[in-house]
């Protein structure tokens, strides 16, 4: 774009600040914002260069077809700059590159090409297993690991809390210690994660221990209701004796 301005004044005798309009209509590709500048040029540029109409209207051409594509000097620098050490970086530490490229990525089709490419360039990339996957894309006994995060349905604070369970005993040490939400126990079952049976009578399973989980957080709520009725009506009856035991219980315990 540098270059461009220059073009403009030193050969059609543009002023700067009209270059700058210019470039900036260049690399928005609105031709027609630059357009009107184009007979100017033309007519300073074949006095300047003494050269025919043809070759000065190839000048301005080139300079509209630079609207495809391009931008300015720092951004080009920028890029390469970025490009030039994620090139040495895949070369020399693919299997960081890979796992961090992947890791910042969140569309399901980038990670998929992401991922076919570390693949040909012979860094597998394993599906999520139960005691090595992390919340995202990690790196575990030199090998990548699919994320429970990237799994449909598991949000991020979710995918955190298991991976911080670990590890497990197998499925039943996973109902008892994480829970029995469906959202995540039903997609980790299709997907294989748990190895204690196939996926129909693990599901199964998991309806029946669920049933069961609720029936005793049941019976716990009821017990604790009693109790807590129970303590009540000892209140009532006892009233200040009960402040008085609850003194002299403080002397001993």
């Amino acid at each position: 774009q540098e270059q461009i301005m220059q073009i403009l004044h030193a050969i059609g005798e543009i002023p700067l600040k009209d270059c700058y309009v210019v470039i900036k209509a260049v690399a928005k590709k609105k031709i027609k914002f630059f357009a009107p500048y184009k007979e100017k040029f033309i007519v300073n540029g074949q006095k300047n260069l003494g050269c025919s109409d043809k070759e000065i209207v190839e000048w301005w051409q080139a300079i509209e077809s630079f609207s495809e594509y391009g931008f300015n000097l720092s951004h080009s620098v920028a890029y390469c700059y970025t490009a030039c050490r994620c090139l040495y970086l895949k070369a020399h530490y693919p299997l960081e590159f890979y796992a961090s490229t992947l890791r910042c990525e969140s569309l399901s089709e980038k990670i998929k090409q992401y991922k076919s490419e570390a693949e040909q360039h012979g860094v597998p990339v394993y599906p999520v297993t139960l005691n090595k996957s992390q919340d995202k894309f990690d790196i575990v006994d030199d090998q990548i690991y699919l994320g429970f995060n990237n799994i449909k349905g598991i949000g991020k604070a979710v995918a955190k809390r298991i991976a911080e369970e670990q590890p497990y005993a197998g499925f039943q040490d996973f109902l008892e210690r994480f829970g029995t939400e469906k959202d995540v126990v039903k997609p980790l079952i299709a997907l294989r994660v748990f190895n204690d049976a196939d996926p129909v009578t693990l599901y199964k399973y998991y309806e029946f221990y669920k049933d069961k989980a609720k029936k005793r957080q049941d019976r716990k709520k009821r017990f604790a209701k009693t109790v807590q009725d129970q303590l009540e009506k000892l209140k009532g009856l006892l009233g200040s004796k009960l402040e008085k035991y609850a003194e002299f219980e403080d002397c001993y315990f």
